[in-house]
């Protein structure tokens, strides 16, 4: 059996060497004709079109889901933020609770 044969570092220099010239020349070339398009009206309508379009589906998804979420009895992830809204002002109130309660000790 023969292993196959991994080249050593100094051959492989001159190849990665070589792969970079070739993407630095093909970036260096590719970059003005993509900015050109991507500031396009030609592919900013659709795009626009195309996100504005997701956005609205992705309301509605999340709309349904909170009604069928709701239709099951389960918190929605309003019902949830409201709550962990509370549980935070709950704690902060506990730590200034905290801290006034070591206040009163430390000067006794």
């Amino acid at each position: 059996m023969s292993k196959s044969h991994v080249p050593d570092r100094h051959q492989q220099e001159p190849l990665w060497a070589a792969m970079k010239a070739s993407y630095d020349a093909w970036e260096q070339a590719a970059t003005p004709l993509l900015d050109a398009w991507l500031r396009s009206p030609m592919f900013l309508r659709p795009a626009g079109t195309m996100l504005t379009g997701i956005t609205r589906v992705r309301a509605m998804q999340r709309k349904v889901m909170d009604h069928w979420w709701a239709s099951v009895g389960l918190s929605t992830r309003k019902d949830q933020e409201r709550t962990l809204h509370g549980i935070d002002e709950l704690q902060s109130r506990l730590v200034d609770l905290e801290t006034r309660l070591a206040d009163l000790e430390g000067g006794r």
